[in-house]
């Protein structure tokens, strides 16, 4: 299984619903994004919050779109999308093994507890 680098050292783990290989095992529970938090003071108030997005990602590999599906507000959501596009991503395959694009939703979770 593909983890994913961790691009900004931050104080908080992503855990991604979807697969972290572009043919995706079940389950992915040790895929961790290291995401930051936003900087602004209503969010420094936050200690447990979650993102949704939605990540779409063509038969090369790269991030195509990425929008926040469900957002808590407070910065949180354009945090997650910066997050998100500075992640490394590969092509799925279909059941021949060509590549094609993907789209898959992904929660992000900010815990600082």
């Amino acid at each position: 299984m593909r983890n994913f680098p961790n691009a900004l050292g931050a104080c908080l783990v992503a855990f991604a619903l979807l697969a972290c290989h572009s043919q995706p095992p079940a389950g992915c529970a040790d895929c961790e994004w290291e995401c930051p938090f936003p900087t602004n003071e209503e969010a420094r108030k936050v200690t447990l919050t979650h993102v949704t997005i939605e990540i779409d990602v063509d038969d090369t590999g790269k991030l195509v779109d990425v929008k926040a599906v469900e957002d808590p507000g407070r910065g949180f959501g354009e945090a997650a999308i910066a997050c998100a596009r500075s992640q490394e991503y590969l092509p799925h395959l279909d059941d021949a093994g060509h590549p094609v694009r993907w789209k898959r939703s992904l929660r992000i979770r900010y815990d600082r507890r």
